[in-house]
């Protein structure tokens, strides 16, 4: 009996090398995301750092150029901060386009492997039917060798 192939398989391994790339885009998306969260949070650090420098100027005694600057710089961060937000809306958008088209290939890749299984049980199914056929084949012809 000839050796199982399977016709998909090719089919298979492409889907197998795309899931791939595309968990690798995944990651590298997750990690930006992970950066853009560290970097808002550091500037919102900043903000407070600032905003509480500003009080205590205030408190101090009235310096119209130093709040000025103070406050021109926390207006500076609010801004980066901002755009921080815009910039992670953007990736967290783009991370979930790639979950939907990773969660499709996978299930393509599950659905390829699990005919793959399939088509094999079948054809062991057909190997071991064809093996036991020739056996009672070679016990028939072994007792008719013994009856003559």
């Amino acid at each position: 009996m000839k050796k199982f192939k399977y016709k998909l398989q090719g089919m298979l391994r492409i889907k197998q090398s795309v899931e791939k790339e595309i968990r690798n885009e995944l990651m590298g998306i997750q990690r930006l995301v992970a950066e853009q969260e560290n970097k808002i949070k550091d500037t919102e650090e900043k903000v407070s750092d600032w905003s509480s420098y500003y009080n205590t100027v205030m408190r101090r005694g009235f310096n119209a150029v130093q709040l000025s600057i103070i406050d021109y710089h926390i207006q500076g961060l609010y801004r980066y901060r901002e755009q921080l937000m815009i910039s992670l809306e953007v990736y967290q958008r783009k991370k979930e386009d790639v979950i939907r088209q990773y969660t499709e290939v996978k299930r393509e890749v599950k659905m390829l492997e699990h005919l793959r299984d399939k088509r094999l049980n079948e054809y062991r199914a057909e190997f071991n039917r064809q093996e036991e056929k020739l056996s009672d084949e070679m016990a028939v012809l072994s007792f008719a060798r013994q009856a003559m």
